[in-house]
């Protein structure tokens, strides 16, 4: 629109309050990848951009996280909003291809790389080069490096980039060069990724669709499947086994059946293995019962209230492992001595940082996952209690069926038709005087079960850590020390050299970075970790016990059920001999 005061036409465009993609990943929370949910947001919404564009024949050409901006709805949600057209390209009507060389060199295309930095020479390009930029930017985003990664630079080795990227194998989504000039190329994700169990194989899937440059791309195809995919439901579940969440992706109506195949799926990688699931459904807490078949589940799950699947083989509990070790805690890169190389300065306290942040993320997996363990055992203690009602409501009934023979037993004795009818009422009270000393057994074992129980109610579960303590003072130390000494750094002149005062502050600024950090790891492995790996072993026996108990119950269910038939048969057979 033109501007009053001098006539100049202005473009106004749209205020996004949340930077960009590649602002949240140079937070240090955000070193190892964006948050599971954030990450499928971005996938899904850059995926309806390019589908837009595709739609009216433009190429973006410069797919990229800083090209990415994060603005929040009336919902407080987030949204990703492509971006920075000005390399865009507008294909005229039938035309596929273009020829001109622009985008960002970190995300380009290897066919356009080549042409622009190692064969200088004419070559045609196609939309493959926004579907090979979303997926470095997808990979970046949920990893925090880029996907091909020389050990010098993409810029300072552009020979060696180009090499990591034409020799990629079918199924590699990712190469990089160490320091000893070795390539390690992978087909999957990082372990530490913040994306969960059940999402990594089809989004590893789909980043070997997007890098494939054997054969054209069916790009409408690819942006179809990838919304279609978006549009499932997530349900979160807690697999006991894995001691970790899964998010597994269900499109129609969600059964029980169909969940129990899914985390299979997810879990074990392999649609022909198949482990009997224990799945507790709950709604607000509070445990939900469904028929194996044909019911909709429709209870929402979220991250922070999810199912809980427990693994079992002939009622009982398979074997369970803590997976968290000091293996995923990061060990602290040796410090600079004396804090005159700038480069070296700066580097050393964004990796600490970003370590920081990382023992953070880790105490806070470890809270949630002591959460979903107390849930759990909640949930298994309410079971046994449910089900011993049950069986002192069976015994009850044996009672009171046994009791009314017994009375009826009592007015045939005294009836003077008796001698008629001696013989049968005397094997039906041999009968039930049988039912009887089976009922007595039956009972002992119920009441051990009971006094089992009991006991177990009264252990003190091992002591569990104050993990949002833990958490609140690892945040302090990143936000009060650490962040604001790399703000201070990061706003330094590119000095070869640090003056005397700068290096004295430095030198002070490192020392309080490094207590800071080794504090916080030393938290996390001597704290957090083995009270919750005593937490996770409690729970397990516990289970254990559960199942056992709630396998004998139902025997004892089973018999309570055949006694009570008997008597009621006695009770006919009894009353038609007193009616007669």
């Amino acid at each position: 629109e033109p501007q009053k005061r001098t006539n100049e036409t202005v473009i106004i465009l749209e205020y996004c309050s949340g930077r960009s993609v590649q602002d949240a990943l140079a937070k240090p929370h955000n070193s190892q990848g964006l948050p599971h949910q954030d990450w499928l947001l971005l996938f899904d919404n850059v995926t309806r951009g390019l589908t837009h564009l595709m739609r009216h024949d433009v190429i973006h050409r410069d797919v990229k996280p800083g090209n990415i901006l994060i603005s929040v709805n009336g919902c407080g949600e987030n949204v990703y909003k492509l971006t920075d057209f000005g390399t865009a390209k507008q294909l005229e009507e039938g035309e596929e291809h273009f020829t001109s060389l622009c985008g960002t060199e970190e995300y380009l295309h290897p066919k356009m790389h080549m042409g622009a930095f190692v064969k200088r020479i004419p070559r045609t390009f196609d939309r493959s080069v926004d579907t090979w930029g979303f997926a470095a930017t997808l990979y970046q985003a949920a990893t925090g490096k880029l996907p091909f990664l020389p050990s010098m630079g993409v810029r300072q080795d552009k020979a060696c980039m180009q090499m990591l990227m034409a020799d990629r194998g079918p199924r590699d989504i990712s190469a990089h060069e160490m320091e000893d000039g070795t390539v390690v190329r992978k087909q999957h994700l990082p372990r530490n990724a913040p994306l969960l169990p059940g999402t990594r194989k089809p989004v590893e899937q789909f980043l070997v669709r997007m890098m494939d440059q054997y054969q054209l791309i069916d790009v409408p195809t690819l942006y179809s499947d990838i919304t279609t995919f978006c549009e499932r439901l997530c349900v979160y579940v807690f697999v006991v086994h894995l001691n970790d969440l899964v998010c597994v992706h269900l499109e129609g109506s969600v059964t029980v059946p169909a969940l129990r195949t899914a985390i299979n799926q997810a879990v074990w990688d392999n649609e022909a293995v198949t482990q009997d699931i224990l799945l507790l459904i709950l709604d607000n807490g509070v445990l939900t019962k469904f028929p194996e078949t044909g019911t909709m589940i429709r209870v929402r799950t979220s991250p922070e209230k999810p199912f809980f699947a427990v693994l079992t083989k002939n009622g009982s509990i398979l074997a369970d492992t803590f997976i968290m070790s000091e293996d995923d805690i990061p060990i602290m890169v040796t410090p600079p001595r004396d804090g005159r190389d700038v480069y070296f300065v700066k580097t050393w306290a964004e990796q600490t940082c970003a370590d920081l942040a990382v023992c953070e993320n880790r105490a806070v997996k470890l809270y949630q996952t002591q959460k979903h363990l107390l849930t759990l055992k909640g949930v298994l203690r309410n079971m046994f209690t449910e089900r011993m009602h049950e069986v002192s409501l069976a015994l009850s009934s044996f009672e009171l069926c046994a009791g009314g023979n017994r009375a009826i037993l009592e007015a045939l004795n005294h009836h003077t038709l008796i001698c008629e009818h001696g013989p049968e009422m005397h094997a039906a009270l041999d009968k039930v005087h049988l039912l009887r000393s089976n009922q007595l057994a039956t009972n002992r074992r119920f009441l051990a079960i009971q006094k089992d129980h009991m006991e177990c109610m009264r252990t003190p579960a091992p002591r569990t850590c104050d993990l949002d303590e833990c958490h609140m003072s690892i945040s302090r130390r990143l936000a009060d020390i650490c962040l604001p000494g790399l703000t201070e750094m990061r706003e330094w002149n590119e000095a070869p050299v640090l003056q005397h005062n700068e290096k004295e502050m430095t030198r002070l600024r490192l020392s309080q970075m490094k207590h800071a950090f080794c504090d916080a790891r030393q938290k996390v492995l001597n704290h957090c970790i083995p009270n919750t790996k005593d937490l996770f072993d409690d729970v397990h026996n516990f289970s254990h016990m559960v199942m056992k108990c709630m396998k004998d119950l139902k025997d004892i269910m089973d018999e309570l059920h055949a006694a009570i038939d008997h008597q009621k048969q006695c009770h006919k057979k009894l009353c038609d001999s007193l009616t007669n």
